[in-house]
Parts: C-alpha cells; sequence; structure tokens
C-alpha cells in the first residue's frame, strides 16, 4: 500500500471516529432526556 492511499485510509478512518461519537453523542444525551 501506498503511503498516500494509506494517510487517505487514516483520514476516512478518523471521520467516521469522528461521526461515530458524534451520533454517540446525541443518541446519549436523548436518552438521557
Amino acid at each position: 500500500m501506498s503511503i498516500l492511499s494509506y494517510e487517505i485510509y487514516r483520514s476516512q478512518v478518523r471521520k467516521l471516529q469522528i461521526l461515530r461519537t458524534c451520533v454517540s453523542k446525541v443518541f446519549y444525551a436523548q436518552y438521557l432526556l
């Protein structure tokens, strides 16, 4: 795997983690309400 594709893969994984964190926070907030 080339370095460029590895960087793209890492940025995609980071975006997915951020998205999952936001979704879980929203779900947790609605659960508390």
